[in-house]
Order: structure tokens, then C-alpha cells, then sequence
């Protein structure tokens, strides 16, 4: 089962699936690889005019594969004794940032479909999001009656 989807539908919008639901779509290399490689071709694409990423199951994205990083590293606490282990680590970060720069150059619109509750709206890709939620309908402010019938008097 691929861990990218990507769906260019009839109406110019690409759908971008993160396909890991059995993991809450957590982000591993490959993983990020193939992110790169959907949004490179969507940018270039003229057919498509919006670019939409999203997440299969009940997360849109629940951040970086911690277990994936500690066993390829050989555990952190030993990692971290090793030389280089600096170099590695900005190694990952440079990795896991790219995805973001591309989305913030990206020359066509890109709005996504979160699953849940926003979790790293401080993170950098975020920089210029706006969230938004469906319109509801106006509340009037209650009554002095009904304030005081919810208020127990």
C-alpha cells in the first residue's frame, strides 16, 4: 500500500493522501521523499490548480516516526555518545523542513484537510496558515430570564 496518494481530480484540485493509517500517517524518510516528489509534480502540473493534502483514518499527521529514528540511530541515549550524532540531527531536520519550504513556494493554492485538532500550529509550515471552521449560525446573547434559569436562581 503506497504511503502517498495522490488524486488529480477533473476540477484542477490534487489530493494528497498521506496513507498510513494504522500509524496516524507519521512521517518517516521515505515518507517525506514521496511528499517532495507529489508536490514537486503538482506545482509543476498545469492541469492542477489547487493542491489539497490530507490524511487517510482518523489523523491528518501525527509527526516524525520517533521508534523508526531511535532504531536506525541504535537508540538515542547511544547515538548521542557517537561522533557526529550533531551532524545527523541537522541532517534529519534539513529533511523534515523541505517539505514545508515547498509548500510555502508553492506558485498554486494549498489548503488542508486536517482530521482532528491542529497539533504544531506553531511549526514553520503554518507561518501563513489560516485556520478556519464551518460557518455556524449566529448566537443571540441570552436573556436575563434564560441567563438566570441556567444560573440556578
Amino acid at each position: 500500500m503506497p504511503e502517498i496518494l495522490v488524486d488529480r481530480r477533473a476540477d484542477g484540485v490534487a489530493l494528497i493522501t498521506f496513507n498510513r493509517p494504522e500509524s496516524l500517517n507519521i512521517i518517516g524518510v521515505e515518507f517525506v521523499s514521496l511528499f517532495e516528489q507529489a508536490l514537486d509534480e503538482c506545482a509543476h502540473e498545469e492541469a492542477v490548480r489547487c493542491v489539497v493534502p490530507t490524511g487517510a483514518g482518523r489523523a491528518c499527521c501525527a509527526g516524525a516516526d520517533v521508534k523508526g529514528m531511535a532504531n536506525s540511530a541504535g537508540g538515542f541515549g547511544k547515538a548521542r555518545a557517537e561522533p557526529g550524532y550533531n551532524e545527523q540531527v541537522e541532517r534529519v531536520r534539513a529533511l523534515q523542513n523541505h517539505p514545508t519550504v515547498l509548500i510555502y513556494n508553492m506558485p498554486k493554492p494549498t489548503v488542508a484537510l486536517l482530521n482532528g485538532l491542529p497539533r504544531a500550529a506553531d511549526s514553520p509550515s503554518c507561518s501563513r496558515a489560516t485556520f478556519a471552521s464551518p460557518p455556524r449560525a449566529p448566537r443571540s446573547p441570552p436573556t436575563t430570564d434564560s441567563a438566570l434559569r441556567t444560573s440556578g436562581e
